[in-house]
């Protein structure tokens, strides 16, 4: 069996719960969360998941439409980080710039 690198994420009570949902697959018990959730954590745990995980997710996910930016703003609030913050602040100052569309 190869070796498997092992990462221990430490979360309290409010991220180990907010926006998760406990759920059973193939008799295995899972917690999943939310995709606002998921597109958080990406920025969040940048020092694990990677530097650019979080701007690549928000992107892919605003692009497809798969996630609700007051909704993303509602999980950055409960999980503060500050590179998401920023990112959804100039989002919504900036919404026809974002969707490509010029400004007259």
């Amino acid at each position: 069996m190869p070796h498997i690198p092992l990462r221990i994420v430490r979360f309290g009570p409010r991220a180990w719960s907010f926006r998760v949902t406990a759920t059973e697959i193939d008799g295995v018990f899972a917690y999943i969360t939310s995709r606002e959730r998921t597109v958080a954590d990406c920025f969040r745990l940048a020092r694990q998941a990677g530097a650019e995980a979080g701007m690549e997710a928000f992107r892919t996910a605003l692009g497809k439409e798969l996630v609700n930016v007051e909704e993303l703003a509602r999980v950055e609030r409960a999980l503060p980080c500050r590179r998401l913050r920023e990112l959804l602040a100039w989002h919504t100052q900036k919404p026809a710039l974002w969707s490509g569309q010029s400004q007259s």
